[in-house]
């Protein structure tokens, strides 16, 4: 499966995807690491934006945090109570993508020649016919990994989670396209990847 930070470096024309943070080294770090791959989350490496201009960065495209009370894992573990979602995760979860907009901005002005940008991972709608339910099956009850020798759903396009919190390639190729190219003002700010890389 391919995720959103893979599409995007397909949409950049660039021969290969960006490697993680984790396994790039020497030069290859010049050319564009992903600080946050494989759904690592904020760790220390990844939130130190000035840390990544200290050291030349100065395209930074920083991801928002998706609906991550619509996953199947929170649907089961927290309940929805009547609503769709579980929403104080939800609330949260826009609490942070607000304040990460203002440090965006914030970044933007005090950094001689850097670009920083954000990028809306919700809101995007799908075709997905399936978004409360995994398409594979776990390895446990309560984690969110998948049986390797499991039987995955065999209408994937379907679905909107591949397993207990990731979405499918075609929901991360929405996410990316829309990340390159915004269709609506509320996909990116102050622009999209597309504009960030013509600077």
């Amino acid at each position: 499966m391919v995720a959103s930070a893979g599409i995007n470096a397909e949409h950049l024309g660039f021969d290969n995807y960006i490697p993680p943070f984790a396994t790039a080294g020497g030069l290859k770090i010049l050319e564009g690491v992903n600080y946050a791959s494989g759904s690592a989350g904020i760790r220390h490496e990844t939130g130190q934006q000035l840390t990544l201009y200290n050291y030349g960065a100065r395209k930074v495209v920083l991801f928002g945090l998706g609906q991550l009370g619509n996953t199947p894992n929170l649907l089961t573990a927290c309940g929805t109570y009547g609503s769709y979602c579980v929403d104080h995760i939800n609330n949260a979860a826009q609490l942070f993508n607000e304040r990460l907009i203002s440090l965006v901005s914030y970044l933007n002005k005090i950094l001689f020649n850097a670009k920083f940008i954000y990028i809306n991972s919700t809101g995007s709608s799908s075709t997905s016919q399936v978004t409360n339910v995994r398409c594979c099956e776990l390895l446990r009850i309560g984690q969110f990994q998948c049986n390797p020798f499991g039987n995955p759903c065999p209408n994937r396009s379907q679905y909107a989670f591949w397993d207990g919190v990731h979405p499918t390639e075609d929901i991360y190729g929405l996410y990316a396209g829309r990340a390159y190219r915004a269709q609506s003002p509320t996909d990116a700010y102050p622009f999209d990847i597309s504009h960030l890389a013509q600077l």
